[in-house]
């Protein structure tokens, strides 16, 4: 299995943390749309794409991205994200992609990312922006 398909989860409420095969290199839109219960995800290294909303509406509280392309609105109003890292081949961020996440403080972007601090796609302006070094 190489992706997980559009809607595949959505709306599965008592879903709580998921781990995604490395053979997966693709997360659909609408994936895991609305799984408010979901508070873990761990992504493979070599993701590709997540697409629009495949997270969005989720109970994310800490997120680790390694790779790939972040659609729009895919972690879209994540309540109770409050960390984001952001790995060095993560090539591109959509807008809006953490749109409604208010309670992110810290926003950690990978020595060597094609991401920069001044992008606007955190939604959350009172984020620490940090850059390694």
């Amino acid at each position: 299995m190489t992706d997980i398909g559009e809607g595949a989860f959505e709306s599965c409420t008592s879903l709580e943390n998921v781990e995604i095969p490395s053979t997966v290199t693709s997360i659909k839109k609408l994936t895991f749309n609305n799984c408010t219960s979901l508070k873990s995800v761990k992504l493979p290294a070599n993701i590709n794409s997540i697409e629009n909303n495949a997270f969005a509406k989720c109970g994310l509280e800490t997120l680790e991205i390694n790779s790939g392309t972040i659609g729009y609105r895919a972690f879209w109003s994540n309540q109770n994200l409050k960390k984001v890292k952001i790995g060095n081949k993560v090539s591109s961020i959509d807008s809006e992609a953490f749109e409604e996440c208010k309670k992110i403080d810290t926003i950690i972007i990978e020595k060597g990312s094609k991401i920069t601090a001044a992008e606007n796609k955190w939604g959350a302006s009172n984020a620490t922006v940090n850059v390694e070094e």
